[in-house]
């Protein structure tokens, strides 16, 4: 987000306030530069997009989950029933009102039912290839899991977005990393960006306790952010500080307090922010495993080393501290170490952020940290189960139509719904600072998406989560039985890719 941008952001907030190398990532970062969220009736056309009469035509798109609401990652973002004085549910509504106004298309969702962390085989990919094998072309869009994404490409059943007529995937509300990561010799079969809030609320990031900060005097991590000193050794030497058996039992459970809290998932953000990837698609277009490099090999050292130590909580789905604490999910035991000032660090993905709103203690959103102060960028996993990609199924019988309503969507999003997520995010009891929203732009700004962790080439992606559960130090040996799978898996993707249309 520019200067501008965030000062307006900010100043909205406040005023709603007062009513109430190895392989590392390319560098292609980009910002979001969202307005402050109008009224309808401020509602302009500030994009000039172009005027077109679709006479009352249902635009579909086909979206995980059974519509309950439920699902964190379910695109409940894409249509409204109505103004209800919610920020971000009046957003979606006038966004979506306008576009149907605009083009006299009237916008359904289909849900498909749950993906899965496996390529084929889901709910979702199921109702998805029946459709498409079966020729119906009920379907304009599909928006799923980056896992459900890259089955629907593997079967060519998705078309060349950059081949879409109306579709401009340079604009600012298509995410530029996206399409970089993932472009295949100059094709791009799926992607994101404003569309949707999806791919924000699964972004990897962390949050600190203000209060523990300054009870150790913690020097300000936004200002090492800001400074790039913001390292993996700087986040332990903070953690450790911090570390004590509070009740003197001689061991580290449920009543003490820790440097760090960790869930299962946080392997994957801090093997990406120390500049680390399963693969890539490098220069020549192509699909390339660069997981196993010395600077993989030192990271994983780094992560383990600190994983054993008594600064380190790492909560897995079947961990003892649920059944300890009674509270049943990681966003629990989160609030509820955070008012008892029991962590400095944890790990989060902006949805956790969400439900810590009404938390009585001040805490601040961090990215995860950098391998070293040579590392340039800071890099946030796009989560390979969270993450909402965007299709173009081979069925949709009108590209250029879908074109066109996908930019005026995507635009609009950027203007209204982007900076009512926003809103949401920061306006708490808590977390409404401007260095929040700094470091959240940060966030989104660096996401990456790795090629090679949502293929599962050798299934490293599964291994190495289970790896870090066992806090096991041995990568070498992990990657050595994998090696010969993951690289007939690569062998297996460069051939689709070639094939594909």
């Amino acid at each position: 987000m520019k200067k501008n941008s965030l000062i307006l952001l900010f100043a909205f907030l406040c005023l709603s306030s007062c009513g109430d190398t190895a392989a590392s990532p390319k560098d292609t970062t980009v910002q979001h530069t969202p307005s402050p969220v109008v009224s309808e009736t401020e509602t302009t056309d500030e994009f000039n997009l172009p005027v077109e009469d679709f006479e009352g035509y249902q635009f579909t798109f086909a979206v995980r989950g059974d519509g309950s609401g439920t699902g964190a990652w379910h695109s409940t973002d894409l249509v409204s029933d109505g103004l209800n004085g919610e920020v971000l549910n009046d957003a979606v509504f006038h966004r979506t009102s306008f576009i149907e106004e605009k083009y006299n298309v009237k916008f359904d969702v289909m849900w498909c039912g749950e993906t899965s962390i496996a390529l084929t085989g889901s709910a979702m990919s199921k109702v998805i290839n029946q459709t498409i094998l079966a020729g119906d072309d009920c379907i304009d869009t599909i928006l799923s899991s980056p896992y459900d994404t890259v089955g629907y490409m593997i079967n060519d059943f998705i078309i060349d977005l950059k081949q879409v007529e109306n579709l401009d995937l340079t604009n600012p509300w298509w995410d530029q990393n996206a399409n970089a990561n993932l472009s295949f010799n100059d094709r791009i079969y799926f992607t994101t960006g404003e569309i949707t809030i999806v791919d924000n609320k699964c972004a990897y990031s962390m949050i600190f306790s203000k209060r523990l900060a300054e009870m150790f005097d913690i020097p300000s991590p936004y200002d090492a952010v800001r400074a790039g000193s913001w390292t993996m050794d700087r986040m332990i030497s903070d953690a450790k500080n911090v570390a004590a058996d509070l009740n003197g039992d001689g061991k580290m459970d449920e009543f003490d307090r820790y440097g760090f809290l960790s869930w299962q998932d946080a392997c994957f953000g801090l093997i990406h922010s120390m500049g680390n990837t399963f693969g890539i698609i490098n220069k020549a277009g192509e699909p390339e495993l660069t997981f196993y490099t010395e600077r993989m090999i030192n990271s994983w050292d780094k992560i383990i080393d600190f994983a054993k130590s008594d600064g380190f909580l790492a909560l897995a789905p079947d961990h003892k501290f649920f059944k300890a604490t009674g509270l049943t999910t990681l966003e629990q035991i989160m609030g509820s170490f955070l008012e008892n000032d029991q962590f400095l660090y944890a790990f989060a993905m902006t949805n956790a952020i969400l439900s810590l709103r009404d938390c009585s203690a001040d805490f601040g959103i961090l990215p995860l940290p950098k391998y070293d102060e040579a590392q340039e960028h800071y890099y946030s996993t796009s989560h390979g189960y969270g993450t909402t990609l965007l299709s173009i199924p081979v069925i949709a019988e009108n590209t250029a139509r879908t074109g066109m309503i996908l930019e005026a969507f995507a635009a609009k999003s950027m203007e209204l719904v982007t900076p009512a997520f926003y809103d949401l995010t920061l306006h708490g009891k808590t977390v409404r600072d401007a260095d929040s929203a700094e470091m959240l732009d940060i966030i989104y700004g660096s996401k990456i998406y790795d090629i090679g962790y949502f293929f599962q080439w050798g299934d490293l992606t599964n291994k190495v989560m289970n790896a870090y559960n066992r806090k096991d130090i041995n990568l070498s040996s992990l990657y050595e039985k994998s090696e010969k799978k993951a690289l007939k898996d690569l062998e297996d993707a460069v051939e689709i890719f070639s094939a594909l249309h």
